[in-house]
């Protein structure tokens, strides 16, 4: 291929003029398209003239060093053609060599190549786990029909709040999750699981349970064998099966608090179940001393035994005080006589309790009791959006009615200046807030250096 025109010693010299098309057209008017002088190109070179070739010429002459020869083609001059003797062999080795890989210029002197061709043969499949198309029957046809009813359930249990709770609720229902010995027991467990997730919406949850209760028979045992599986299972195993090949302790730790915030909620759940009458009293006199229970090798129950133990009588301690006394009244001491038995036992853990959080956290309790079971602050829970206003709306009726007693107030104190004190300021720097009928006060802005100097040369 030919250089730029304005390339070459021989430019612009006489006798560079002749062209093939006989137009004597020199280095200076030389067009596209047209022979161009030898001078410009080449100089000593034979002939007159250098012949340019077409964008599809130059693509074959490329070719032809990088491919098989192509017939017909006789590119001009020596400087151009390959002639050696082993070029077909050359050209044969570089077509069927193999590609070498990745980044080249970053690997010299490694001769790793990709694997040609014929070496490579077909991956594997496992017939196992690959996917597989097949002709829906009719027990597929019940399952995909499950599936979609427990989507649709747990779409709206999404969107479930104490706003909207009687028209989801009735949603809920209509999605035909109760249909269902299977169903059932599925919603079950996403209504627990939702439960211990958030705490806070436990009542909501229990009010929902509630429910369906009313439309599926032997639903309170469901429920009981769902909290009993969630309430024996292993913190520790739970733990590991969330662990991955290289976590460290960080993940660990991560984990482990979620576990201990879900048996929490758990156990707020439980205690919720009970005040709608869903778990019986009998019921809850097994679970109670199971947390009290020391696990083994230990001579008392952990911290995490006593915050549950804590949380769930907190829920249920006034109402399990109340049933416990009606069944002793008709005779039956069994279940007082438990319970009693608890809070002996809850005695003694607040005495050889392991930390000083889990000690307080007994006495709390007790003083709970004492007092009639109202807590020493007050829990906030979850509220509508109508209570939430309510509430926002008191809140601001004390702060104004705060302000216009303080203001009231302040006249009375400011007529009575601190004396032999050494301060001017304190001494009739600052004069008495003027108060409306309304009873609000304008405070007066203390007075400066200068008024100060001025009020004592009058």
């Amino acid at each position: 291929p030919a250089p730029a025109p304005n390339s070459g010693a021989g430019a612009g010299q006489p006798g560079a003029s002749n062209s093939r098309d006989g137009t004597g057209a020199s280095a200076t008017q030389w067009a596209r398209g047209k022979a161009a002088p030898v001078g410009l190109y080449a100089p000593g070179a034979e002939g007159d003239s250098v012949i340019r070739y077409t964008a599809g010429d130059l693509l074959e002459l490329r070719l032809k060093f990088t491919a098989r020869p192509l017939s017909n083609f006789n590119p001009p001059g020596d400087h151009v053609e390959w002639k050696a003797e082993d070029r077909l062999a050359v050209i044969e080795r570089t077509a069927t060599a193999g590609r070498i890989g990745g980044d080249v210029t970053s690997r010299r002197g490694h001769h790793d190549t990709a694997p040609l061709l014929k070496d490579c043969k077909p991956l594997e499949v496992n017939e196992e786990t690959r996917w597989k198309g097949k002709v829906l029957g009719a027990d597929d046809a019940e399952e995909d029909e499950q599936a979609a009813i427990l989507k649709k359930a747990l779409v709206v249990l999404n969107k479930l709040t104490l706003t909207n709770f009687d028209k989801l609720a009735a949603q809920w229902l209509n999605t035909g999750i109760c249909g269902t010995d299977e169903l059932v027991k599925a919603g079950v467990s996403v209504v627990v699981t939702k439960a211990q997730q958030e705490a806070h919406f436990s009542a909501m949850y229990a009010r929902l349970c509630q429910r369906m209760a009313a439309s599926v028979p032997n639903f309170k045992r469901v429920v009981v064998e769902t909290c009993q599986r969630e309430f024996d299972a292993d913190a520790k195993e739970k733990v590991e099966a969330h662990m991955k090949e290289g976590d460290g302790d960080d993940v660990r730790e991560y984990w482990t608090g979620l576990v201990q915030k879900y048996y929490l909620g758990l156990m707020k759940f439980i205690g919720e179940l009970y005040l709608v009458d869903l778990i019986s009293v009998k019921v809850m006199v097994k679970i109670l001393p199971r947390l009290l229970t020391p696990s083994p090798g230990s001579s008392s129950p952990d911290e995490e035994q006593v915050s549950c133990f804590c949380g769930l009588m907190a829920t249920v301690g006034a109402a399990l005080d109340r049933a416990c006394g009606g069944y002793e009244a008709n005779g039956k001491a069994e279940y007082a006589n438990r319970v009693a038995e608890v809070w002996a036992t809850a005695e003694d853990v607040m005495a050889t309790a392991p930390t000083s959080r889990a000690r307080f956290m007994m006495q709390d309790l007790f003083e709970m009791r004492q007092k009639g079971w109202k807590a020493r602050r007050k829990v906030e829970k979850a509220k509508t959006i109508k209570e939430i206003h309510r509430d926002a709306a008191r809140d601001e009726q004390r702060a104004g009615g705060a302000m216009r007693t303080g203001g009231s107030s302040a006249p009375q104190s400011s007529q009575r200046p601190r004396q032999g004190m050494g301060d001017v300021r304190k001494q009739g720097g600052r004069s008495a807030n003027a108060v409306d009928e309304d009873g609000w006060a304008t405070v007066n802005k203390p007075a400066g250096r200068r008024q100060q100097q001025q009020q004592q040369q009058q």
